[in-house]
């Protein structure tokens, strides 16, 4: 009895982080599979076939395209977790204030912007008549904008793999971040006792104690990058085409009996990227627990050079300095280059003669007041839902109870990051149109909650196994409610995680685009919806406007966040101290 007591309250608190899940990505792909197999009463063509995927399948060019994305998506993850762990190993192994705040302020932007500015602001640097061909110019090494190298629109051009290590490789940072500290503050002082130094221990110690962790992050990257499509259709190749931006032009195209054909490319896209992220995340796992070869290749390297261990502190602070210009440039770049009116090439120092005037006109703008009003609305929402969610289901995967169904509740919470974006939000845009919510406020929520809420239970379920339910157990045999101990115990100890939830998870609904416009139809006009068409029409100006809104946004969120969450510890010690 008792079993099946505790197997009942198990599920109860899993339901409201699974219900978004199971809409999205069981009812809706059921549902997209239904359009897949020809099934489209709306069109009059109700005789199921295969044909669609035999037809897909069949066309040299889509395998051609699947090798393509495949490799490129895993060299892009592969790089990305390369990169995020070393930034990780020079965050946390830093004395240097200076350095520790200038990595934080470039992660902090990188998390905040979403994938289309960094798109826009990658050609704005890269392209020929960008930043850098303006400073070759100045230098006199090139006359004209054509002499430049072509480094976009090309399929292993620079300007493809750049926003994904851009963004990629601080996600990465922040995952590995607080499981190196643990790793500096105790094993890495016995490895510095037997001589070891520098980046042995990084290769040594740090990449294969955290191989699990790095190669989970990998799948992720993985899974999203096979599913992007913002930077692929903006930056991408015509041919061989990356798979998303396949199905983007299926989705604009305007043949409507052309919906089954891409149907079953997001079906094909579902199966093609779990199976080929399961096997690359196993692939990953063996090449970081090895320390990727570091006995058989690196050491006898370093010995044959006669390299001897240091501290490491040399190459912390260039990689510091390297990646802030990396992060900041673009980005400083792009916002000067989008708020002066005009800037010919080869000039590189804007004009801001006349930008002060149609800066008032765009704040004051009515639509942008109710896109932002909406934005709010939406991301506060799903914050507020995706963190309560998140707690709940945390608190059920904590506890480690042996009640039924337990493996099957992780694998559909981790779903969303094993699926590629674009067969989310069709799922959840299939899903809401068969259940008579489409176009609404709700339809766009629901869309955000599944697609944030992985993270959510992710961060809670690890606070929660770390502190223990040590707290709970006394106040039972104290004669403590339930009730009691959730509102005086639970959620004051837990404040900092939901605090952090609720940040990611507004910041995550905010920057989502793409499936703002699928859920709802372009009946809710978000902050996202005025910035990507401003962007892809060319307007800068306004782009760069909505661009700094966004920071200003975020960044106002993260720092509340911060200055909260560090006020609630600081108090807890205290009371520690003092009781």
């Amino acid at each position: 009895m008792e079993g099946r007591r505790a197997t009942w309250r198990f599920w109860a608190q899993l339901i409201p982080a699974m219900i978004p899940t199971t809409l999205c990505l069981v009812f809706g792909l059921a549902e997209v599979l239904k359009l897949a197999l020809g099934y489209v009463p709306i069109l009059d063509m109700r005789a199921m076939t295969l044909g669609y995927f035999t037809s897909l399948w069949q066309r040299p060019d889509f395998w051609r395209d699947v090798v393509y994305t495949a490799g490129f998506s895993a060299a892009a993850a592969f790089l990305i977790v390369l990169m995020g762990a070393f930034l990780a190993w020079t965050l946390s192994g830093s004395s240097r204030l200076a350095m520790k705040v200038l990595i934080s302020l470039c992660l902090a932007v990188t998390v905040i912007l979403p994938y289309g500015v960094v798109a826009l602001a990658t050609q704005s640097l890269m392209g020929q008549s960008g930043f850098l061909a303006r400073v070759a110019a100045q230098w006199h090494w090139i006359e004209t904008p054509s002499e430049f190298p072509v480094f976009l629109y090309t399929p292993f051009g620079l300007g493809l793999w750049f926003p994904y290590l851009w963004k990629g490789s601080a996600f990465v940072a922040l995952i590995l971040k607080p499981y190196y500290d643990k790793i500096r503050n105790t094993f890495e002082l016995e490895a510095r006792t037997l001589g070891a130094g520098g980046l042995t221990l990084w290769h040594s110690l740090y990449l294969p104690s955290a191989a699990g962790l790095i190669a989970l992050a990998g799948g992720v990257m993985f899974a999203f990058i096979f599913g992007s499509f913002e930077v692929p259709v903006w930056l991408g190749a015509l041919t061989p085409e990356l798979l998303p931006a396949r199905y983007y032009a299926l989705l604009l195209h305007p043949d409507l009996h052309r919906l089954p054909e891409r149907m079953a490319l997001v079906i094909t896209l579902a199966v093609l990227c779990l199976v080929l992220t399961l096997i690359f995340v196993a692939l990953l796992h063996q090449a970081f627990k090895r320390g990727l070869g570091y006995k058989h290749w690196l050491a006898p390297l370093t010995r044959k050079l006669g390299v001897t261990p240091r501290s490491g502190e040399r190459s912390r602070l260039v990689t510091a300095w390297l990646y802030a210009l990396v992060i900041l440039l673009p980005v400083v770049w792009f916002l000067l280059y989008g708020l002066s009116p005009s800037l010919r090439f080869p000039q590189v120092v804007p004009d801001f003669s006349g930008a002060a005037a149609r800066t008032w006109s765009v704040v004051t703008d009515p639509m942008l007041q109710r896109a932002l009003k909406q934005s709010l609305m939406i991301s506060g929402l799903t914050g507020v839902l995706a963190s309560l969610a998140g707690f709940s289901a945390g608190r059920a995967l904590s506890k480690k109870q042996a009640v039924k169904g337990r493996s099957a509740a992780m694998v559909i919470l981790a779903l969303p990051l094993l699926f590629p974006g674009v067969v989310l939000i069709t799922g959840a845009q299939m899903a809401s149109i068969r259940l008579g919510y489409y176009g609404s406020w709700l339809s766009v929520v629901i869309c955000h909650i599944a697609i944030v809420v992985p993270y959510a239970v992710g961060l809670q379920f690890q606070y929660q196994s770390q502190s223990g339910h040590a707290q709970e157990e006394a106040a039972r045999t104290l004669g403590g409610r339930p009730l009691d101990y959730l509102v005086r115990v639970l959620l004051p100890s837990t404040l900092p995680p939901l605090i952090l939830s609720f940040s990611l998870a507004f910041l995550m609904s905010l920057t989502e685009t793409f499936s703002t416009q699928m859920t709802s139809g372009g009946r809710i006009t978000t902050l996202g919806a005025l910035l990507i068409p401003a962007l892809e029409y060319g307007d800068l100006f306004r782009g760069s406007l909505y661009t700094l809104i966004f920071v200003l946004i975020n960044g106002s969120l993260f720092l509340t966040a911060h200055a909260v969450s560090k006020s609630w510890i600081n108090r807890s010690d205290y009371r520690k101290e003092n009781y």
